[in-house]
C-alpha cells in the first residue's frame, strides 16, 4: 500500500470540509496527516480480512466505531483550524473518550467487551 504525501491529505482534508488552505490549516499539518494515514491503515486493513473474520458482528461495529471516531478527531481539527476553540474542546474530548472505548473493546474478546459496553449504556433504562 502507497502511503499519500502530506501535501495530498492536505488538500483532501481541505476539500472534505470545504475550508481553505491557509496559515490556520498548515499548523495543523501533523494531526491532518496522523488522523488521515490511520483512517487508511484501518480500512485497508479491514479490507484485507477474511469472511471468517468479517462474519463476527462485533468486527464490521469495530470498524464503524473507528470511523466515527475518525470523524471526531477530523472534526476537532477543523475546529483548531478555524479557530472555534470551544468546540475543538468538544469534538477532541469526545475523540479521546471514543478512543478508550475502542481500546477497552479490542484489549479484551472484542465481542464480549462490545457486549459489556453497549449493555451498560441500555441497561439504565428510560428516564424517569
Amino acid at each position: 500500500m502507497k502511503i499519500p504525501p502530506s501535501d495530498d491529505l492536505v488538500k483532501e482534508f481541505t476539500d472534505r470540509h470545504h475550508i481553505q488552505v491557509g496559515e490556520h490549516v498548515a499548523r495543523e499539518v501533523l494531526p491532518i496527516r496522523a488522523s488521515s494515514l490511520a483512517n487508511i491503515l484501518v480500512t485497508s486493513s479491514y479490507a484485507s480480512l477474511g469472511e471468517e473474520v468479517l462474519a463476527d458482528p462485533a468486527v464490521g461495529l469495530l470498524l464503524n466505531m473507528l470511523h466515527r471516531n475518525f470523524s471526531l478527531a477530523d472534526g476537532a481539527i477543523v475546529a483548531f483550524a478555524t479557530e472555534c476553540g470551544q468546540m475543538a474542546e468538544v469534538a477532541a474530548r469526545a475523540s479521546v473518550e471514543s478512543s478508550l472505548n475502542i481500546a477497552y473493546i479490542v484489549l479484551g474478546d472484542p465481542a464480549e467487551r462490545m457486549r459489556l459496553e453497549c449493555g451498560n449504556r441500555f441497561a439504565i433504562g428510560p428516564r424517569s
